[in-house]
């Protein structure tokens, strides 16, 4: 019988330590990935990877996130890092969908066989659904004002912006 899952530190998961190092810090202040080796006594990759899961629970929890800087460790961010961060990771998702795309395009379809094909063409929905997400272009915020009033005020003539 093998013996029940063990946190490496004893009762508490180690990305518990870094979710506290984050949370008792302000936007701007930064955590070095000495400073989480130091306090968990583990090695360079394993901070990298302890601080991934944290980040994944401080997200889930609604709580200050970190942007990663690499060979340094991270920063605190507020709101507008959000901001950024999540522009950051829609290009990134944009790029994966992209190369998702062209590799779509570079299969042969005859060389595969009926299910395969299937296969290929559910994947080609999915993957050409996605990147038309993460290529649309956001409207500005004087289209959503407009749009905001018109709502509020439905008697507002609405003219759809090109």
């Amino acid at each position: 019988m093998t013996k029940p899952f063990q946190p490496a530190n004893g009762d508490r998961a180690r990305w518990r330590y870094a979710y506290d190092l984050v949370v008792e810090r302000n936007p701007g202040d930064d955590i070095t990935v000495d400073e989480l080796k130091e306090l968990l006594d583990i090695d360079t990759d394993t901070a990298w990877a302890v601080m991934r899961e944290a980040k994944k629970h401080l997200e889930e929890d609604r709580q200050q996130t970190v942007r990663t800087v690499s060979r340094f460790g991270w920063i605190v961010i507020d709101a507008r890092g959000n901001l950024d961060e999540i522009e950051r990771r829609r290009r990134k998702a944009y790029r994966a969908t992209d190369r998702a795309a062209r590799l779509i395009v570079a299969t042969p379809r005859d060389q595969l066989s009926q299910i395969e094909r299937s296969r290929l063409d559910f994947e080609t929905k999915n993957i050409l659904a996605a990147r038309g997400l993460y290529s649309r272009k956001t409207r500005s915020l004087s289209e959503l004002e407009k749009e905001s009033k018109r709502q509020q005020n439905p008697q507002l003539p609405f003219k759809k912006s090109s």
